[in-house]
């Protein structure tokens, strides 16, 4: 990898496009965001359907890992389809309502060990005055992320914002990087994408011709990079977001 900038880079750069969760976001304690997420499930239907701790952490890893399309029949996102289905599989009946209220405070819960990045504001509104600016993000529940994006008074500073659960498509697909360059109306070849992760940002940008750039803080994303990166390529790595000021002044 090299960590030296691209001195052409910003010549011919129109857009800046972000990842959010462990770039724009990031984890006070990934970990312990993941247990206070389990337990806050455990609070909302341990007790009532006599399933103890262990029980809801299966059911919480079920939610996770589980590969299914959002259920628009019934208006549900994608997290509320996947936490529909896991509790139908463990014989837990709740209303769509409920779930719906499950999923929105569930996510609040996992939130709360997430914060907008010291430099994210500061950046974000020096890089608005010179290109379109656009955020794409894999997540399954997209009104906690139009909810958050509004708390943090980050929605402001993006010309489009593409969520997977609404995209139908996630990173490292390059069909939800596309719809970020339809929607800001630029070509591959004049946007960049920052992100934190190898597999999903990294590899994902450069399927879809966009120029990737690696935000490592030597913290845990709540994406894993335990992935194989075998490439020729050189990934230019940034340690703050405030480096994209002088990149691309």
């Amino acid at each position: 990898m090299n960590d030296k900038p691209n001195n052409g880079l910003n010549d011919q750069t129109r857009g800046i496009f972000f990842d959010l969760y462990g770039t724009l976001l990031v984890f006070n304690d990934f970990d312990h965001a993941n247990s206070v997420w389990v337990k806050s499930f455990y609070d909302m239907i341990g007790e009532e359907n006599s399933i103890d701790h262990d029980q809801v952490k299966e059911i919480c890893t079920d939610i996770l890992e589980s590969k299914i399309n959002r259920d628009s029949a019934d208006c549900l996102t994608t997290y509320e389809t996947k936490i529909k289905n896991s509790f139908d599989k463990n014989g837990i009946k709740f209303s769509l309502e409920k779930i719906k209220i499950i999923a929105d405070r569930t996510a609040e819960m996992w939130q709360q060990n997430v914060q907008l990045a010291d430099d994210a504001l500061p950046v974000l509104n020096e890089l608005k005055k010179k290109k379109k600016l656009a955020l794409i993000t894999n997540f399954d529940h997209s009104p906690h992320i139009r909810k958050i994006l509004n708390r943090t008074k980050i929605d402001v500073y993006f010309d489009t914002i593409v969520i997977s659960d609404e995209a139908g498509c996630l990173k490292p697909e390059s069909e939800i990087f596309e719809l970020a360059l339809t929607q800001t109306g630029l070509k591959p070849h004049e946007v960049v994408y920052i992100g934190d992760n190898i597999k999903d940002d990294v590899l994902g940008a450069f399927s879809a011709g966009i120029t990737p750039i690696l935000i490592s803080r030597n913290s845990k994303s709540h994406y894993s990079n335990d992935f194989c990166f075998q490439s020729s390529i050189q990934i230019l790595t940034i340690g703050s977001l405030s480096e994209l000021i002088d990149l691309f002044k």
